[in-house]
């Protein structure tokens, strides 16, 4: 079988056997107006999703921890020992290694 000889129903056919990648609003296990922790590639963010553009998380209220301290105590208490808050900024969701929930006010005091 030559690939320049497929008809476009049987190009068609073996795009719906291989799938696609989604991306946007829905395709990431984030809800719009919540605030998470995303650990990424230069350690973690924290931020308000204000919404999802293509693989990308706009953080809202966003700050780069550059240090957690000790995690667990970080999860529960929303104590962290190094930030900068940035304002926004645009996550790539393809890159995150985890997404957790941020059940505390994010944090905003430079240190």
């Amino acid at each position: 079988m030559n690939i320049d000889d497929l008809t476009i129903g049987e190009a068609r056919e073996i795009s719906s056997l291989v799938g696609q990648q989604k991306t946007g609003a829905g395709a990431y296990p984030v809800e719009i107006g919540k605030n998470y922790l995303f650990q990424g590639v230069t350690h973690y963010w924290t931020g308000c999703v204000a919404r999802i553009t293509g693989s990308y998380a706009v953080l809202a209220d966003a700050a780069w921890i550059a240090s957690t301290g000790r995690f667990a105590e970080c999860i529960a208490t929303g104590k962290v020992d190094e930030c900068e808050p940035v304002g926004n900024v645009y996550v790539n969701m393809d890159a995150c290694n985890d997404i957790i929930p941020w059940l505390h006010a994010l944090p905003r005091e430079l240190k």
